[in-house]
């Protein structure tokens, strides 16, 4: 068997064999608003409803705590509602932004904007974490923005020592998912705006 083929085999079973050496760091995922203002302003108040995002992640942990030799000290997990969390946090800036937000489970009402999306990464290796949201907004029949958000952020690399025992994850998914939000609150706020010009 090729060296190549054999490696792309290797690979998930070494990664597994990893995580089961390793030992597990709980963290809880909090969201604090962000402090600048609304990210956009949202015109003549809009009814939006935002069911609850869908987490497609495929995996219950958040990430490897690991040094730059590969070496995993322990694995990211955490006991929170990853999905409501991310909801929570969207809801909130869109709030903010000056939209009328109701949030639930598989609401539907053609006469108001709708928001619904998935969850498909939340990752951290060493002290970088990233994410990746896509989101579909519509009203009725009419796709008003459907479009893929990525962010990151990275540890405390100012502070002279900085290792994966010290490092503030949940405080990095907080920064990312306040990354991402920064994207998609204004585009999802400017696309509802130019949808509602463009309507007698």
């Amino acid at each position: 068997m090729p060296r190549r083929e054999r490696l792309a085999i290797l690979g998930p079973v070494l990664l597994s064999a990893l995580l089961a050496c390793s030992s597990v760091k709980q963290v809880e995922l909090a969201y604090q608003p962000l402090p600048n203002g609304p990210l956009a302003t949202a015109k003549a108040g809009p009814e939006l409803l935002i069911n609850k995002l869908k987490d497609n992640r495929g995996k219950p942990e958040l990430g490897l705590a690991q040094n730059y030799t590969g070496h995993v000290f322990f694995t990211i997990h955490t006991s929170s509602d990853v999905s409501a969390w991310a909801t929570r946090a969207l809801a909130t800036e869109l709030g903010k932004a000056g939209c009328k937000v109701s949030v639930g489970e598989q609401l539907e009402d053609p006469g108001k904007y709708m928001v619904n999306g998935t969850i498909n990464e939340i990752w951290n290796e060493g002290i970088v974490t990233t994410m990746r949201i896509t989101l579909l907004v519509t009203r009725g029949t009419r796709i008003v923005s459907n479009r893929a958000y990525n962010a990151d952020a990275a540890g405390f690399r100012e502070k002279v020592i900085n290792t994966v025992y010290t490092t503030d994850y949940a405080n990095l998914y907080e920064v990312t998912l306040q990354n991402l939000l920064k994207q998609a609150v204004p585009q999802i706020v400017t696309a509802i705006n130019d949808d509602a010009a463009s309507q007698p």
